[in-house]
């Protein structure tokens, strides 16, 4: 359960923006992606088997259009060839995750700031609510008055780690991540990013985004003992439910070695009679 990798492709007036694969993604992970293309009116379509998760335009002080995407399950061989109704300075990066769930949809959240900030900018991402062991990605852009200034981040929170940023004429997009964190809001959080060449400003937008463990923690666990209260027990190790309220992927880490006809059976009946 982890961050497998991320990748940047920055384009200059350019209508096809084709993201690259990040090193290593393999069949059944998740992919996640941002698109930073400057000019708020300009319509993207996503590659093939992406769906768009979430729309922060910035509209001043210059411009951008910024999208998220997310792919819940790799194949190994996806496409990566996002296309735009126009050519555009733009920035797409993709970020692969393992361990992640397959159907569960990502928590996202989204801050936006029009204003011409000076150097350095505070650039704060809205709070998401976690469940246990999700993973947490910020991704951020800023929105720039003058193409040739340079702009980096030189701070990201606490506990977290900048995977990749990449600047293309007006626009800069950054991520950064956290992984398996434990439930509950993360708070804002505040990066900055500081201009070391040129004389522009910059506005911002963000998206922080929870993206579900693989097990879904987000079951009830305390209805367990309700799912055993509505099982007939066989012998010993033996349970017939006629009703199980849970998946059983969420159960307690039990050693289920049999299942049929509803019978599920246990090596071990102490850890049945624990529950």
């Amino acid at each position: 359960m982890a961050i497998r990798s991320t990748s940047t492709t920055s384009y200059l007036a350019a209508s096809a923006i084709t993201g690259t694969a990040p090193a290593g993604t393999a069949a059944g992970d998740r992919l996640l992606a941002a698109t930073g293309v400057d000019v708020i009116a300009t319509t993207i379509t996503p590659a093939t088997g992406w769906t768009n998760i979430g729309d922060n335009d910035i509209s001043a002080p210059d411009s951008q259009r910024f999208a998220a995407f997310e792919k819940k399950i790799a194949t190994g061989s996806d496409a990566y060839n996002w296309t735009l109704d126009a050519g555009r300075d733009a920035v797409v990066q993709v970020v692969a995750l393992t361990g992640r769930h397959t159907t569960t949809a990502s928590v996202v959240t989204t801050a936006v700031n029009t204003s011409a900030n000076a150097t350095p900018v505070s650039v704060v991402a809205a709070s998401v609510t976690a469940s246990e062991s999700d993973d947490i990605l910020a991704f951020v852009t800023l929105d720039l008055t003058i193409a040739t200034d340079t702009w980096s981040t030189t701070a990201v929170p606490a506990s977290y780690t900048e995977q990749q940023d990449a600047q293309s004429g007006f626009g800069y997009l950054d991520t950064y991540t956290r992984e398996n964190v434990t439930a509950g809001a993360t708070g804002t959080l505040t990066s900055t990013a500081t201009r070391s060449a040129g004389t522009g400003t910059s506005g911002w937008g963000t998206f922080t985004i929870a993206v579900p463990v693989a097990i879904d923690t987000h079951a009830p666990q305390h209805d367990y003992p309700k799912a055993i209260a509505r099982g007939i027990r066989t012998g010993r190790g033996g349970l017939i439910l006629r009703r199980l309220r849970v998946p059983l992927q969420n159960w307690p880490s039990a050693p289920a070695v049999a299942a049929d006809d509803g019978v599920y059976s246990f090596e071990d009946s102490d850890w049945l009679s624990a529950i």
